[in-house]
């Protein structure tokens, strides 16, 4: 499977990229006040249920109904061992004045660091795309476990600012800092690095 999304990412572009590009096209075609069918582009860019959801959302915050639906919001002390303000997907009654989430307590042990570590990564990347500080960046890609796939973070980020530089005004420069030149090959020497 892996190689499948490599091969496809290679030759069509990343999943994300396919997506704009369908979006492209569906916003072109609803540009047309004659439209009377359902665009075959809606097959292919997924999330065929989520206007299902979004209506059945906007009816229980209009009314009131205080019924239970998964949607994200701050987490709010919703999963203990993560920050109050982050950003989490859960089950939450649904009122007038927003979601209020339902408390699950911590996190099973055999969960709780990766969930954590991916915390750190979306709040460490975040903080690079408004700064766009490349070694801030560099940090957010090490703490990220699909990075460590690659030999070296600084590849890595260079492969995605490549990719970002257009949309993300922030890293609209070429990045200029390195850190160091060799690759670093495991997490021991990659930490060692960071301190």
């Amino acid at each position: 499977m892996l190689a499948e999304e490599l091969e496809a990412a290679k030759t069509k572009g990343t999943r994300a990229e396919v997506v704009q590009q369908l979006e492209k096209e569906l916003f072109e075609l609803y540009k047309d006040p004659n439209l009377a069918i359902k665009p075959p582009q809606l097959e292919q860019r997924g999330g065929a249920y989520y206007s299902d959801a979004a209506c059945s959302l906007i009816s229980s915050i209009y009314n009131d109904k205080r019924d239970i639906q998964p949607v994200n919001t701050r987490n709010n002390g919703a999963i203990a061992s993560i920050p109050a303000e982050s950003a989490v997907e859960v089950n939450c009654v649904i009122t007038k004045d927003g979601p209020k989430p339902i408390a699950i307590g911590d996190l099973p042990v055999a969960v709780r660091g990766l969930v954590q570590q991916i915390k750190s990564f979306e709040r460490v990347a975040a903080e690079a795309a408004v700064t766009g500080d490349y070694r801030t960046a560099l940090v957010a890609m090490t703490i990220n476990r699909l990075c460590r796939l690659t030999p070296s973070p600084n590849k890595c980020w260079t492969k995605c600012w490549k990719r970002i530089k257009n949309t993300c005004r922030s890293f609209s420069n070429k990045p200029k800092q390195r850190l160091g030149t060799r690759p670093l090959r495991n997490s021991r020497r990659r930490q060692a690095a960071w301190s």
